[in-house]
């Protein structure tokens, strides 16, 4: 993980900015939460969905930040794509409920200087 900083923006709360120069492709942070059904979820701004499979749906389960998470979750939005990129990347084997798993991989989209906010399209 790259070191990265919490910090009061003028316009949308709380954001991240690097600490460090990332390199493009680089691995950022992992997006972390309590793993939740859709259902059974309430709508809150910290939630990711996971992406599906024929049997699992991306709506039926989501990954919410708000109880618990990490850094992660202080990544703002952008409409053009930001500097953050998502990959989802599978866990070896299954949930209690026999979904697939996915750890939600943030990586560096370009090259981002020390100081510049983070940000992505979600």
């Amino acid at each position: 993980q790259k070191r990265l900083a919490i910090f009061k923006t003028e316009s949308c709360g709380w954001g991240v900015r690097a600490a460090e120069t990332i390199p493009k492709d680089s691995f950022v942070c992992e997006y972390v939460g309590e793993v939740l059904d859709f259902s059974s979820s309430a709508r809150h701004d910290y939630q990711f969905q996971m992406p599906g499979d024929a049997r699992f749906p991306a709506n039926l389960v989501v990954v919410d930040a708000v109880a618990y998470g990490n850094v992660a979750r202080f990544i703002n939005h952008r409409c053009d794509g930001g500097n953050i990129r998502v990959e989802h990347v599978p866990y070896e084997g299954l949930d209690d409920d026999e979904r697939p798993m996915f750890h939600i991989m943030m990586f560096a989209s370009r090259d981002i200087k020390v100081g510049e906010e983070l940000c992505f399209d979600y």
